[in-house]
């Protein structure tokens, strides 16, 4: 994918106030995420759209989102994104009451940091 391509969509991603994503702009989101090998786009989309599930309590949606974007983080070598998405992986266990699992993605977190 061409530079100016990516740089326009990161820009249009960011547009997206999560908490604010209608049924129509999630499906745009999740279209774009689906569509792209850029992992940077890839990164950005399983975040906005993990948020989004964590923030209207549809976690498990959540964490595949954040799972998304932890893989994604991966394979940029970005340490910090990567613990990032840890930490969003760890507070979706949270929110589902599955507090070992959020203990063990929060310890992993630190070791990046």
């Amino acid at each position: 994918m061409n530079k100016l391509l990516s740089v326009f969509l990161l820009f249009f991603l960011s547009i997206f106030s999560v908490n604010l994503l209608s049924a129509k702009n999630l499906d745009s989101l999740k279209q774009v995420c689906n569509s792209t090998d850029d992992d940077g786009i890839i990164y950005s989309c399983g975040y906005d759209i993990g948020m989004h599930y964590n923030d209207v309590g549809i976690y498990d949606s959540a964490l595949v989102y954040f799972n998304k974007s932890l893989n994604a983080a991966i394979r940029l070598n970005d340490p910090g994104k990567a613990a990032g998405s840890l930490n969003n992986i760890a507070l979706a266990h949270y929110n589902l009451s599955e507090y070992e699992k959020a203990l063990d993605f929060n310890l992993k977190s630190l070791k990046i940091r």
